[in-house]
């Protein structure tokens, strides 16, 4: 029995149970939850002088450890929010304003001292926030929130969500132009109605003296040392600097020739060894670093490059701690598809036709593809692509391997320069270029190499509920935080600033759309479902392009435009697959044509590009949403990171339980054919999730090679771009192939 509580400040006093009852009373209130039984198991909990901290933890466990509904997650986010309220403020009744407490982080030398504001802003800003929205927040949201997002030192968290919000908002619009309070209005109003979806680095260091870094970055290295040199350069630096990373390396094959022939090369392996060290050499919140490196179907090590991450890979040839990605174009798969040879061949033979892979003429790569082939002073091993692929596939499903689709990525996107690779969670595509100057070159404002770099937002689709007005209010904004983002941001190198401002690569992805799905009671694998979705992905793309061009009329197009095809009217849905079409039959519903008359006119838009589709993991737990267009895998779910274990509902779980469609039980061609309809939409990429629910054999994952093969070549030929995680139940029991948590080393390329 407790007697006796040891207070914050360390002083002891008898027990008072009333105290305990009001505050589980308050924490209850209007949420139909017996907080009696709340209180009791909180004190089976705690032992007598227990701190009171150790009560209201127990209080908390015993609402999401002990019990699984959306009602007791209510209740327990009140009584984590109001315990920071007393932690930070003194209570709920001591908040500071809103100048009050930029004023204090200011001091603190946390934040950007912004004087642009008058006193009656400062007392606008005053009647617009609005902390009574913490209370209607779900424990996993506030622990997301103010857990690892918000701004800490050493004692620990500095702000509360509204805070969290607001200082984003004052941030954004001090850089603005125009009637400042109304920006500042409408971001907090965003950002906070769970509207606009801010990436990790957002919430951490916007308006920070720090600023904020890309969240993506993609970097390519060539068959020369200076370009070896500036590659590792950069992937450390983009690592330090908190940014997922993408990478091609297009050097000789183990066992090329060096400096005609004095000695032979040894191929990727201490390269790609180098590389993981350089990105895991920086930890930031627990996590190292982390890269994907992109190889592709013609070359020799393809099947040892597959084995790297295979426990059973002799020690000295595995690379367990980087992750991987095949790439291949439709020559490829059209080999696969007849059961073809293939010839495997070091890029020092055949440069073009490594080069003619990043590229749609399937007729030039088949031209040079069969001169090299034909010449036999060419070194080359002949296989078949059904083996190669199988390699790569079976790995896919063992340990981990993404997949690439180098002439897709090349067709179907606005850019004109060479695409080689994606990122790290495969949602990224974008043009690169090697410095083959050296790492001096890095520092060139006006180098030819290009480090590729995107800023992320998510747009929440479920909150939106098909209002059009919403939508595109959303769109402007993210847009235009974005923009900022890129002309204010932080860059390890005066090149990499320089070419991030000339493209302006946006990537705004749709979140949530499960829970849409599950609000307007249509599933996934039906056609009506399908329709829905081609609806969310016309509108995404739609108001996004309206956006950029406003936003280039009001600050100017960006600079490198002419390097993509939107001077020319381009818009994604004009180079989408056309199988699409006969997915979802949905005709087109937008006024594209006139929209596509004013960029014309304007010369382009503000951005390079503007549609990507990333994961949202870390927000779908922020935002009381479901993870971007994925499919949910159950209601309840418990999640991991590296510090942390929450406990997950999915959103309207009590009432809408029957009309969402778990991952599992969709089959993979209703998954792909989702992600084809959004890929049609989308100028960059997709970061595609699978689920398979299959037997063990040996205790080894056991799925059939044809059926691998089978749904490999679907996602081909419906223009898919990428695909990152296949997720597994076995037995009934889910492995995750994962978790995106566990990628990036801050969250960085995903929301």
């Amino acid at each position: 029995m407790i007697k006796t509580v040891i207070k914050r400040d360390g002083r002891e006093e008898s027990f008072d149970m009333l105290k305990l009852s009001h505050w589980a009373e308050w924490a209850s209130e209007k949420l139909k939850i017996d907080w009696y039984s709340i209180v009791n198991t909180a004190l089976l909990k705690c032992e007598n002088k227990c701190t009171t901290v150790d009560l209201q933890h127990a209080m908390i466990e015993a609402c999401v450890v002990d019990n699984a509904s959306t009602q007791h997650q209510l209740m327990g986010g009140r009584l984590l929010i109001g315990d920071y309220y007393h932690k930070l403020y003194g209570g709920v009744d001591s908040i500071p304003s809103v100048r009050q407490q930029h004023t204090r982080l200011v001091n603190d030398g946390v934040v950007e001292n912004l004087t642009c504001y008058s006193n009656d802003d400062w007392e606008f800003f005053n009647t617009i926030i609005n902390h009574s929205k913490d209370l209607t927040l779900k424990h996993t949201q506030v622990e997301q929130l103010v857990g690892k997002y918000s701004l800490r030192d050493k004692d620990g968290a500095k702000e509360t969500p509204q805070f969290l919000f607001m200082r984003q908002a004052l941030w954004y619009a001090s850089k603005l132009n125009g009637d400042k309070r109304e920006h500042v209005k409408n971001i907090y109003e965003l950002l906070s109605n769970e509207v606009v979806c801010a990436p990790t680095p957002d919430h951490l260091y916007v308006g920070t003296t720090k600023g904020c870094s890309p969240s993506c970055v993609v970097v390519r290295g060539e068959d020369n040392l200076p370009s070896l040199s500036a590659m590792m350069q950069a992937v450390w630096s983009a690592s330090a600097n908190g940014s997922g990373i993408g990478g091609s390396l297009e050097t000789r094959a183990n066992g090329d020739p060096v400096r005609n022939g004095a000695f032979k090369h040894n191929g990727k392996l201490e390269y790609y060894r180098s590389l993981m060290d350089m990105a895991r050499a920086n930890q930031q919140s627990g996590r190292a670093g982390a890269i994907t490196m992109h190889y592709t179907c013609l070359d020799p090590e393809v099947e040892t490059i597959a084995r790297m991450k295979n426990p059973t890979t002799v020690q000295e040839k595995r690379l367990g701690l980087m992750d991987y990605s095949f790439g291949a174009n439709t020559v490829f798969a059209d080999a696969v598809k007849n059961n073809k040879e293939w010839m495997l061949v070091s890029t020092l033979y055949a440069p073009e036709l490594y080069e003619l892979l990043y590229q749609p003429d399937k007729e030039l790569f088949k031209k040079e593809y069969e001169k090299v082939r034909n010449d036999t002073s060419i070194p080359k091993t002949i296989t078949t692509a059904r083996k190669v692929l199988f390699s790569v596939l079976r790995e896919s499903v063992e340990t981990r391997q993404y997949e690439h689709f180098t002439d897709e990525m090349n067709r179907n996107t606005p850019f004109k320069d060479k695409i080689y690779s994606s990122n790290l969670c495969q949602e990224i595509a974008l043009p690169t270029k090697s410095f083959n100057k050296g790492v001096e070159d890095l520092f060139n404002p006006e180098s030819e190499g290009e480090i590729a770099t995107c800023n992320l937002m998510g747009i929440n689709v479920a909150t939106i509920n098909l209002d059009d007005t919403l939508y595109e209010k959303a769109c402007y904004y993210s847009l235009l935080m974005i923009m900022l983002k890129i002309k204010h941001g932080s860059y390890p190198f005066p090149s990499m600033k320089n070419t991030s401002i000339n493209r302006m690569n946006a990537g705004v992805s749709i979140i949530s759309l499960a829970h849409l799905m599950a609000k307007q009671g249509l599933k996934y694998s039906s056609l009506f479902g399908k329709k829905l979705i081609h609806r969310v992905a016309e509108t995404h793309s739609y108001f996004l392009h309206k956006a950029a061009l406003k936003i280039g009329k009001e600050y100017g197009n960006a600079k490198w435009i002419d390097r993509t095809k939107y001077p020319d009217g381009w818009f994604p849905v004009d180079s989408r697959n056309k199988f699409v079409e006969n997915i979802s039959y949905q005709p087109l519903k937008r006024d594209w044509e006139s929209l596509r008359k004013e960029i014309v006119a304007n010369k382009g838009i503000a951005f390079s590009v503007l549609e990507t589709s990333v994961p949202s993991e870390s927000s779908s737990m922020a935002q009381d949403a479901t993870n971007s267009l994925y499919p949910i895998r159950g209601g309840v779910i418990t999640k991991k990171d590296a510090s942390r274990t929450v406990q997950w509902v999915a959103p309207e779980w009590e009432t809408l339980g029957d009309n969402y469609e778990l991952a599992w039980d969709i089959d993979s061609k209703h998954i792909t054919d989702m992600y084809a309809i959004v890929q049609g939409f989308t100028g960059q990429g997709i970061s595609a999730d699978y689920w398979m629910t299959h037997s063990t054999k040996d205790g080894r994952v056991s799925v059939s090679g044809k059926r691998l093969i089978s749904e490999w070549l679907y996602r081909q030929s419906v223009g898919m771009k990428s695909r990152y995680y296949i997720n597994h139940k076995t037995g009934g029991v889910y492995t995750e192939n994962n978790e995106q948590e566990n990628g990036c080393s801050s969250g960085g390329c995903t929301l």
